[in-house]
């Protein structure tokens, strides 16, 4: 992107503005990007809908679209490219269980990978169940796309991210979803300062979610 102005004794002034850059589209989505040689070798990246994320091939960093996609321009043909996501530069509220993919593309192509990134606030929380007991030790805690949040303790203590209002996980054990928690619609201002008591709804008790008793924390 490069800018200009001009002025001329008290007649005219005038400000321009240039940018150079490219679009890229697939079946699989699309992005602006910055410009490259037409038609050159390059890779779609797709975190899921999760935007900002900063994601680099070789050169720059770049980052992902409000559709959570974005495009590397510098890759190489027919030799193996790396992608990473920047971590140094990841927000505090994304969290990568994948940070580096691979991919060999012949010359014009046009390579579509995937980065796992958990979007969300982070807390400390207790998992209680109905009668007062507490998941087993090892239980997982899973949200809605299928991504692990969290493994729960001792009595039920559990670090838990990718927390968003309102939204509802899966608590695993024995090979199985058992329970569902239901997050919050308001989050507390501060995340890490408060510990959420979090009931656990057995999932063959469905019409419990109906009445689900409002979410506390403690300090």
């Amino acid at each position: 992107m490069s800018a200009n102005a001009s002025y001329n004794s008290g007649l005219y002034s005038s400000v321009g503005l240039s940018a150079q850059g490219g679009m890229t589209l697939t079946a699989k989505g699309g992005a602006l990007h910055r410009s490259g040689m037409a038609g050159g070798t390059r890779m779609l990246i797709d975190t899921h809908g999760v935007p900002n994320v900063p994601v680099r091939g070789y050169g720059n960093t770049t980052r992902t679209n409000a559709w959570g996609k974005a495009v590397i321009g510098d890759m190489n043909s027919y030799y193996r490219n790396n992608a990473s996501i920047d971590l140094n530069k990841l927000g505090d509220r994304a969290e990568a269980t994948t940070s580096v993919v691979q991919a060999t593309l012949t010359e014009g192509a046009i390579g579509y990978r995937q980065f796992d990134v958990i979007a969300g606030e982070k807390a400390m929380g207790v998992i209680k169940l109905a009668d007062g007991s507490f998941p087993p030790f090892g239980a997982t805690v899973t949200n809605a796309r299928k991504q692990e949040t969290g493994i729960i303790n001792d009595e039920g203590h559990i670090y838990l991210s990718g927390i968003n209002a309102g939204d509802v996980m899966t608590v695993h054990w024995n090979g199985n979803a058992q329970c569902e928690i239901r997050l919050p619609a308001l989050l507390p201002a501060d995340m890490l300062m408060n510990s959420l008591l979090l009931p656990c709804h057995l999932l063959n008790s469905r019409n419990d979610l109906t009445q689900t008793m409002p979410v506390q924390t403690m300090k």
